[in-house]
């Protein structure tokens, strides 16, 4: 190496001959008058023109202090950035928990209680007051939509019980819903099963 020592006045990076050799595939040393232009500090990037001569052993003391400052701040941001990556990945992990607690402990107990074991289905009418009209006719979206949403369920958190209310939907879908002699599903049933409403929107085949 050259006796003249060059620091980056950048980010305080030592220049080093036989790592400046390696960059360009060489076997000797590369020495710092003879690194070419086009040559770049391996800590921070700039070019050998911000590279200043140094005796002194304590290389942040010959940085100057405007470029000290600037380096400072760009550690402090680099920094915030990645506990701020940090942050952002433990809250995504925290709403994900959240999610699969209120999923869990609010809404899967709300929609089991609603299946109708006796007549086929779920209970088609549920009033602001929470009181179930086991009357109340089934509507084929519905059902559609609960069979999606126990399919969805099963298949991201499993559970048997998800397993058998996604086949409980299907069944009442296939076995009174669908017409059987001209295909396509009838618009709204009777909370026997009974057809209340033979309409078949595009909506509700879709």
């Amino acid at each position: 190496m050259s006796a003249k020592k060059y620091v980056c006045s950048v980010c305080g990076y030592e220049f080093d001959a036989e790592v400046a050799a390696k960059y360009y595939c060489l076997d000797n040393p590369l020495e710092f008058d003879d690194v070419p232009a086009d040559w770049r500090c391996p800590v921070c990037g700039y070019t050998k023109e911000v590279f200043i001569p140094s005796e002194n052993d304590n290389l942040f003391e010959n940085i100057p202090l405007q470029h000290r400052k600037q380096f400072i701040e760009e550690i402090k941001r680099a920094s915030a950035s990645v506990e701020t990556e940090k942050a952002n990945e433990n809250g995504d992990f925290l709403m994900k928990e959240q999610a699969v607690a209120h999923l869990k402990n609010i809404i899967l107990p709300y929609w089991n209680k609603l299946a109708d074991y006796e007549r086929g289905g779920f209970y088609g009418f549920v009033g602001h007051d929470l009181k179930v009209d086991k009357n109340a006719k089934k509507g084929a979206i519905l059902h559609s939509r609960i069979l999606w949403f126990y399919s969805t369920v099963y298949n991201t958190i499993g559970g048997e019980q998800n397993k058998k209310l996604a086949d409980h939907a299907y069944e009442f879908l296939t076995k009174y819903c669908f017409d059987l002699e001209n295909g396509g599903l009838f618009w709204m049933m009777n909370a026997d099963g009974s057809c209340a409403d033979s309409t078949k929107n595009t909506y509700n085949q879709a």
